[in-house]
């Protein structure tokens, strides 16, 4: 019996330290994902623990995440061209990477003031093909972002299609340029319908919420240095 507590006591032991090992790179990863994350390792360790009693294991340790509800901020602001442009990815299955790009930009409140983070993430692998941070809200960023997503293609024979909420900034004139100087077809969610740009929402928000908007002081250079890593980091895990 005081063996089985002994070994009890090691597998939580190490389990802990799995944790405490993940949460050094993602501060605010959740339990949920940290089930997933941590299959190989217990497997190879030999210990079972399911999600229910890793959550019971992180109550008892301290560890679980609070999450601090979000504050919203208005970073859409559709432009009449987009009405020309419908929803091509309603009904349409993607099983395969470079078929459809979502993109999205989102405010961050910062120690001065705010910040926006645009990006392009490919719906089916979910990666983050390109991705900017800027003071102000303007076009140039979408643009980089683009134009950072278009020079990572591994398939430009595919027929991508870039899908976005509609905001101002993914229909100026020079965006819409580049869009189609690549061939890539261009969609459009319905007007006050987010969550037909379902997936750029919440890559954004695992982002903010997760990696971006951990520390109470943050400011923007903050966050404008720890991007390429924090990008690294949510592709490769």
């Amino acid at each position: 019996m005081r063996g089985r507590k002994d070994r009890e006591g090691v597998d939580c032991e190490l389990i802990i330290n799995y944790v405490k090992e993940y949460r050094g790179e993602m501060k605010k990863v959740g339990t949920r994902k940290l089930h997933y994350l941590l299959q190989r390792q217990l497997e190879i360790s030999g210990i079972k623990c399911g999600r229910d009693k890793l959550f019971s294991l992180l109550r008892r340790e301290g560890l679980l995440i609070r999450r601090k509800r979000a504050r919203r901020y208005t970073t859409t602001c559709s432009q009449p061209v987009a009405k020309f442009f419908p929803n091509l990815i309603k009904d349409i299955t993607i099983n395969d990477p470079e078929v459809v790009w979502a993109s999205d930009t989102t405010a961050l409140a910062v120690r001065d003031g705010l910040g926006y983070l645009t990006l392009t993430t490919d719906v089916y692998s979910k990666q983050i093909m390109g991705y900017n941070v800027q003071r102000t809200r303007q076009s140039s960023g979408s643009l980089m972002t683009l134009r950072m997503a278009l020079n990572k293609r591994k398939y430009p024979e595919r027929q991508l299609i870039h899908h976005s909420d509609g905001g101002g900034e993914y229909f100026n004139h020079l965006y819409l340029q580049e869009l189609v100087k690549a061939h890539v077809k261009i969609s459009c969610t319905a007007p006050s319908s987010p969550q037909e740009n379902a997936v750029a929402e919440r890559i954004n928000g695992i982002l903010k919420q997760e990696f971006l908007l951990v520390e109470d002081h943050r400011s923007f250079e903050d966050i404008l240095k720890k991007l390429p890593e924090v990008i690294r980091i949510y592709n490769e895990r």
